[in-house]
């Protein structure tokens, strides 16, 4: 290999510079200097054919050397050229010592899977420079389709449609795991065409990751792909992406209980509309693209049929009331979807002033899962600090939090942990007003209490007693009141309205049971329901799942009932609509409806609900005949 060498045996008196040349030929390479080293120090080092693209000289020979490559040498004062033997090796000689940069121009047609330049040290003698890996560059190409038979392969267009839009990324998978990772960057990308067509060229080799994103950019399918580099030029590789079908279903429901599954005495929530919104990465993708829109019948079921099998976040809209939760976590609600396969997700909400108590798994749960559930972290904080606040028993020595969460504390007997665990569920369950105090009880040879806060004073004064027997029994009192037991003496009752307005006319008493009937016609407007009697009822006592009840006569010439719910701030709640097959006659026919954010008899007597016809049919003069309303409830 060529190189040139400074010259100081001449100097010329009277010059301002000193230029020497001495040209070796010792093969096709040429140097060229800025100034010329002086020293005993030299660099070598390879470039070579990096098929498999890690970057790394394969031991033994495996990869050949590139002959040819121009590789420079830049240090203090210096810059030096020369180009690799037939070997790919190259070396520069007569170097002081001290610190360099060396650098390579790739030759066109290849690509790099090694930094072009690199840092390397001299010091005095021998030293291996860095090695730089070339390699031919790769182009994937393919179809996008719709795997309708399911057997992982794009079938003729006219069977298994072609997917437009779709974007293929590729990513570098740096830690090899078959996973696209935070900080893996992307590098390449295309979009199909209308035909489904899409093509990533100039690739490097190595481990990727092909990930396809459906129109909307929804995350479907990722696959591994080694791409390996071939010595004989530029390859191309075939990769169609059928991207499979699937199902998902379920029940939107009243979750009265919220243990997140439709029991047999829950309401399904009907006319509720169900959204799948594209997601990527456990996160919806802003901004926001809603794929599919379903509405649920009267039996509160959605259905999505043939969905491409990618990652959605469901997403429920109207009528859920204003103030309800969520029952199972939000991360419940971007489901796992898999080819070929209906997966059912049932969604439950509810109303947490009317919701029973917590059990103390429950609230286990929600502080372990920092508020995903039914609660914030601050809301969480607020009940803690508040119970903390009123008990002589959670003290700076033993906290509500780890008398909840922890196994047991020393100098504490196993008996009085368990009464304080679960005493520190029913402390939640009444800050969070999942338990009113003033809430009736009876709880038979237990306790003499009638009230939710006396029985919570008498269980502070038996843990505070030093007694093992009395922390068994505050064991139990806790225990009934946080499974809902014992609460509202088991109470039901039943409220008249006592201010009814229907076409500027008080009707309340002729919807009384066995009154009259208020004969609704569609031009006269909404029958207005204000007030109802609760007078024989304490108004601090809680009320539990109220409901209105309105029995009908008869419809009449194609009409319809539409009943809403008006909240004190003026909103107003659709909670359904009522029809009958049988037109034109009597059916006599009692319709029970669940009212909303209902929580006290204070609340129940000035609750609001506006019942108007409709004709469903279209150019008749519809009427509904109303024999009664009545609202009953629990308390």
């Amino acid at each position: 290999m060529n190189y040139t060498q400074r010259t100081t045996g001449y100097v010329l008196l009277g010059l301002t510079a000193l230029l020497a040349a001495l040209l070796i030929i010792a093969g096709a390479t040429t140097s060229v200097m800025a100034s010329e080293p002086a020293g005993t120090g030299s660099l070598s080092g390879k470039v070579f054919f990096d098929s498999d693209g890690d970057g790394l000289l394969a031991p033994g020979g495996a990869e050949r050397g590139i002959p040819s490559v121009i590789v420079r040498v830049l240090g203090a004062g210096i810059a030096i050229t020369t180009t690799t033997d037939a070997g790919g090796v190259y070396t520069f000689a007569a170097l002081a010592g001290g610190n360099y940069t060396v650098a390579i121009e790739p030759p066109t047609g290849y690509v790099t899977t090694t930094a072009t330049s690199s840092a390397a040290t001299v010091a005095g003698g021998p030293a291996a420079g860095p090695g730089f890996g070339l390699a031919y560059p790769i182009s994937i190409w393919g179809t996008v389709c719709q795997d309708v038979n399911g057997d992982g392969a794009c079938g003729l267009p006219t069977a298994e449609p072609r997917i437009a839009g779709a974007m293929v990324q590729v990513f570098d998978d740096a830690n090899r795991n078959g996973l696209v990772d935070l900080g893996e960057a992307t590098v390449g990308s295309a979009a199909s065409d209308a035909k489904g067509l899409y093509l990533i060229a100039d690739l490097r080799p190595g481990s990727r990751i092909v990930l396809v994103r459906l129109p909307g950019g929804a995350e479907s399918s990722t696959q591994p792909l080694s791409l390996q580099s071939d010595e004989a030029g530029a390859t191309t590789f075939l990769q169609n992406f059928a991207i499979g079908q699937a199902g998902l279903e379920g029940i939107i429901f009243n979750d009265v209980n919220g243990n997140e599954v439709p029991d047999a005495d829950e309401v399904p929530l009907r006319s509720a509309v169900v959204q799948l919104l594209a997601a990527a990465g456990g996160q919806v993708i802003s901004p926001v693209t809603i794929v599919a829109t379903a509405t649920t019948g009267i039996d509160g079921k959605y259905v999505f049929a043939k969905l491409p099998v990618a990652a959605y976040q469901v997403r429920v809209m109207a009528p859920v009331p204003v103030g309800w939760l969520l029952s199972p976590d939000p991360s419940a609600l971007i489901p796992s979807l898999q080819a070929n396969v209906t997966t059912t997700l049932n969604v439950g909400f509810f109303d947490p002033a009317l919701a029973p108590p917590l059990s103390l798994a429950d609230w286990k749960r929600e502080l372990r899962q920092a508020g995903q559930w039914a609660y914030t972290v601050a809301e969480q904080e607020n009940f803690i600090i508040g119970a903390q606040t009123v008990s002589r028993v959670f003290s700076e020595t033993v906290a509500l939090r780890d008398a909840l969460l922890l196994g047991s504390a020393a100098g504490i007997s196993a008996e009085k942990w368990w009464a304080l665990k679960e005493y520190a569920g029913l402390s939640l369950n009444i800050a969070s007003l999942r338990l009113r105090p003033d809430t009736l009880v009876k709880l038979g040879q237990l306790s003499k209490a009638i009230t939710v806060r006396q029985a919570r004073d008498e269980i502070e004064a038996l843990l505070l007693s030093g007694v093992v027997a009395d922390y068994s029994r505050a064991l139990a009192i806790a225990r009934m009141l946080n499974a809902g037991q014992g609460m509202g003496l088991g109470l039901t009752g039943t409220a008249t309205v006592t201010d009814a307005i229907y076409h500027n006319t008080q009707v309340a008493s002729r919807l009384k049971p066995g009154g009259d009937v208020v004969e609704m016609k569609l031009s006269e407007g909404p029958l207005t329901l204000r007030k109802w009697n609760t007078a024989a009822l304490k108004a601090t006592t809680n009320i539990f799942k109220p409901q209105v009840r309105i029995r009908v006569k008869s419809f009449n010439q194609g009409a319809a009932l539409d009943v809403i719910q008006v909240f004190p701030d003026g909103r107003s709640l659709k909670l359904g609509t009522l029809r009958s097959t049988v037109q034109n006659r009597d059916v006599n026919r009692a319709f029970v409806l669940n009212l909303a954010r209902i929580a006290t008899v204070a609340e129940l007597a000035n609750t609001t609900v506006v019942l108007t016809t409709r004709d469903v049919d279209g150019g008749k003069p519809a009427t509904v005949k109303i024999d009664s309303a009545e609202i009953v409830f629990s308390y």
